[in-house]
């Protein structure tokens, strides 16, 4: 019969309950860094999908105001341009990338939604014959939106900002789009209307318009 060699005893249950609470505090530390490591990733997940919204509105937004149309028009003895700028809403003439061809009537607007607030895109074709509209919202939740207008009403005038920018016979110089998100992020953007006159006008220095109009 082989005799037990007491070199080669097993552990002590000391030693088991000492090696079970390291492997136990090791676990405790890995699964801690791990669940610290998701939640970055999906904070960082949602930070850039709302970068990335933010540029989409961005894009959006400078493509219509770029393009914006002074369409001009007159009634009566007055005239003016077909874009109405006020704080916290801008409606404006823009060329359609459903129809080519033609122009959409759109209107960025604040939107107050409970205790937040959103940028809405409403748009519909200008010669349409019904009232179907098209709205999507562009950025939330914010707690600010407000539109500014760089210009000079007359010439000779000099150019100055404004909260509105209404009943004008000239397009503005500068459009201000201020956002401030709910996160304390303060977004500002500016955009340069590149048509300034009504091409298909033919203005008229007697009557002050445009002729056939």
């Amino acid at each position: 019969m082989v005799e037990p060699n007491p070199g080669s005893a097993g552990f002590t249950l000391l030693e088991l309950l000492v090696t079970l609470s390291l492997l136990g505090l090791l676990t405790m530390v890995m699964f801690g860094g791990l669940r610290f490591g998701v939640q970055v990733w999906a904070r960082t997940g949602t930070d850039l999908t709302g970068v990335n919204n933010a540029r989409k509105a961005e894009m959006l937004i400078e493509a219509d105001l770029d393009k914006a149309y002074p369409l001009y028009s007159t009634t009566g003895t007055t005239a003016e341009i077909a874009f109405d700028g006020e704080a916290h809403r801008v409606r404006y003439l823009t060329p359609s990338n459903e129809t080519p061809g033609s122009l959409d009537s759109v209107a960025l607007e604040k939107i107050e939604n409970g205790t937040t607030a959103g940028l809405d895109r409403t748009s519909r074709a200008e010669l349409a014959r019904s009232d179907e509209v098209h709205r999507k919202t562009l950025l939330t939740p914010l707690t600010s939106v407000t539109f500014s207008y760089f210009g000079s009403a007359h010439d000779g005038e000099k150019p100055t900002w404004s909260n509105e920018w209404r009943h004008r016979t000239r397009m503005p110089q500068r459009i201000l789009i201020a956002i401030d998100e709910q996160g304390g992020r303060h977004e500002e953007m500016v955009v340069a209307p590149r048509l300034t006159a009504d091409v298909g006008c033919v203005f008229d220095a007697l009557t002050k318009s445009c002729r056939g109009r």
